[in-house]
């Protein structure tokens, strides 16, 4: 993605066209920088009510569900192609544990757990 602004110690970034995302941003990053985002897939959660305004959100397709016994990880595909997975305890009742290869899905994760750094050779 680029960083398009800094504020209040965030990034605005845009990752594919019309698709945005806040991050905290590695030391020395400005806008104009191209970067990778990363966080962790025990952050990621699908959902089916209201995004919360501290989370950022995305509309992707399921590519995958892995069963490995304590957990669940979905195998996700934004519409530009970028892959994501998203890490759940198997547990009774947790939502998205229905979801099925081909579902389209909305995911969300706090922007605090969302990193922002610079890509190699820029």
């Amino acid at each position: 993605g680029e960083i398009t602004s800094l504020r209040d110690g965030r990034a605005e970034l845009v990752v594919a066209p019309g698709m945005r995302v806040l991050a905290i941003p590695a030391p020395g990053l400005a806008p104009g920088s191209t970067v990778s985002v990363g966080f962790r897939p025990e952050k990621v959660r699908l959902t089916s009510e209201a995004v919360p305004s501290d989370h950022n959100a995305l509309e992707c397709t399921v590519a995958d569900v892995v069963y490995t016994g304590s957990s669940i990880t979905f195998i996700l595909r934004t519409d530009w192609g970028a892959g994501l997975m998203s890490r759940r305890q198997n547990e009774e009742g947790v939502l998205g544990q229905t979801a099925v290869p081909g579902q389209r899905v909305t995911v969300c994760w706090p922007v605090g757990a969302t990193k922002a750094f610079a890509e190699e050779g820029s």
